[in-house]
């Protein structure tokens, strides 16, 4: 594989040594078969060590004595042969992998020499084996949230003010031309002639990257878009907040006290981007949305001042079928929500030290919890640790995904993994029944940290990572920076 990547052009020396991608390999974690090397890796650099899984000492669940790597395996557990690669300095962001294996990351991108690195949004699609197809990055003033589609086509939503120049569309946020102040859908005097508002950019792009087609919708108020979900027919939902009035293709909707406060919108789009409902909600603020198959959608918020958590679940036309009152006091919120199996769905929460959930006392700072399609807890599951960032993903047998970083020391439920330095790095799996399947940690003495995770097809997981400081992994030297971990389950 190249170690040219086209798409940091501008990357000084030291960044341009470091672009690089090599394997992790040899982590049998209840199996006694090391993986082959995967695409582009080396066979020797990469080859196991006399400490290593495949050398048969020591304890066969504990496949690992590296200081920088340690496990949590139920003892007498059914756990699947794992094998890790590693890219280097591959990228951090949001991945979303699709039906053939390749993925899409939406995330910052460094840009420059590392004394003036500037982080712009970016979208950057590579296939399975790691390989750069495209990537994009765009003006510093945008947040974007995407979706990969099966045929290698990119959705994006997100927010921008001012020029948002697409490599083939320019979008041009509204400035706004009435009185001095005020404007023709709000009387608050926050928009003053001239002023730039935070205008919704939606967006789709072609499997080779080029824009297909975009559009901007807003008005003087501000809009923010917090989520995009795809769904089973291939229409797409986005969900957001906005102030003033909404208009999308005629349908039209005005934020409370006559456009003056912030309430949230939740529009449906065909593939094209034409859009086919709007609707708006009181005001709250939307952490996480999911699609059901019945054309159904959750909705994860908070309210009133963002100290009560609640679940939503909307038909197909809109209308509320269940409201879930999840904690009442608190800065708990919903990092994400995908599905589970027979229609339930799972939940992770993170900040839950101060909040009970579902009427739950949680000790730690995070829980993962599984719902019934009526909305009643099927099983919760603690992150027991006093400082937790995660996120979820599931796969198409039901088993879920946690991966974050934490603080000090994390118990996944097959005893503690105490962290090496001020952050560290954890992923687990649990089954659909709520029992850990695995569970590793690994981090340096810096702040580590995760981007989120994806499913990728046939078992296994791909997850963006950050290290403050370098690491050694299975004798593999991990330099500083963003990273990608691909994790094969067999």
């Amino acid at each position: 594989m190249s170690s040219k990547h086209s798409y940091r052009p501008e990357r000084d020396r030291r960044a341009e040594r470091a672009a690089r991608w090599s394997a992790l390999l040899l982590v049998a974690c209840g199996g006694s078969a090391s993986a082959p090397p995967g695409p582009g890796s080396p066979s020797d650099e990469a080859a196991p060590g006399p400490d290593s899984a495949s050398s048969g000492s020591g304890d066969p669940m504990r496949p690992s004595t590296e200081p920088s790597l340690s496990w949590a395996v139920p003892a007498g557990a059914a756990s699947p042969a794992l094998s890790l690669k590693v890219g280097l300095d591959a990228g951090g962001g949001q991945p979303h992998v699709n039906a053939t294996g390749d993925f899409l990351i939406a995330g910052p991108q460094g840009v420059g020499s590392v004394e003036q690195r500037q982080y712009l949004p970016a979208l950057t699609r590579r296939d399975a084996a790691g390989t750069g197809l495209w990537a994009r990055a765009y003006t510093p003033d945008a947040r974007l949230v995407a979706a990969l589609e099966d045929d290698g086509g990119t959705v994006a939503a997100g927010s921008f003010t001012g020029n948002l120049n697409l490599a083939g569309a320019e979008l041009v946020s509204f400035r706004n031309a009435a009185a001095l102040f005020g404007s023709a859908s709000s009387q608050d005097d926050n928009y003053q002639r001239g002023e730039r508002s935070w205008d919704i950019a939606l967006l789709r792009l072609t499997p080779q990257g080029d824009v297909a087609w975009a559009r901007r919708f807003g008005d003087a108020g501000d809009q923010a878009v917090r989520a995009l979900e795809r769904t089973d027919t291939g229409e797409f939902v986005v969900a957001g907040d906005f102030q003033a009035e909404l208009e999308m293709d005629g349908l039209r909707v005005t934020s409370s006290g006559g456009g003056v406060r912030a309430d949230s919108f939740i529009a449906r789009f065909d593939a094209d981007g034409n859009a086919l409902s709007l609707w708006r909600e009181d005001p709250l603020y939307i952490d996480a949305i999911l699609s059901d198959g019945d054309g159904s959608l959750w909705i994860a918020g908070r309210v009133n001042d963002l100290s009560e958590n609640r679940l939503w679940k909307l038909g197909a036309d809109g209308q509320r079928q269940l409201t879930i009152d999840v904690s009442a006091t608190g800065i708990a919120s919903a990092a994400r929500l995908v599905r589970g199996p027979g229609g339930s769905i799972y939940a992770l929460y993170n900040g839950t030290e101060d909040s009970p959930l579902f009427a739950r006392s949680i000790p730690g700072a995070g829980a993962l919890v599984r719902l019934s399609p009526a909305g009643e807890v099927e099983w919760l599951v603690p992150l027991s640790t006093d400082f937790a960032i995660a996120t979820i993903a599931s796969d198409a047998e039901g088993n879920v995904a946690v991966a974050g970083a934490y603080r000090s020391s994390i118990d996944l439920g097959a005893g503690p993994l105490a962290s090496a330095g001020e952050l560290d790095v954890f992923i687990a799996s649990f089954s659909a029944q709520g029992s850990l399947r695995y569970g590793f940690r690994f981090g340096g003495a810096g702040q580590d940290g995760i981007s989120g995770i994806a499913a990728r097809p046939g078992g296994g997981w791909l997850v963006p990572f950050y290290l403050e400081q370098p690491i050694t992994l299975l004798e593999q030297s991990v330099p500083t920076g963003e990273h990608l971990l691909w994790i094969d389950e067999r």
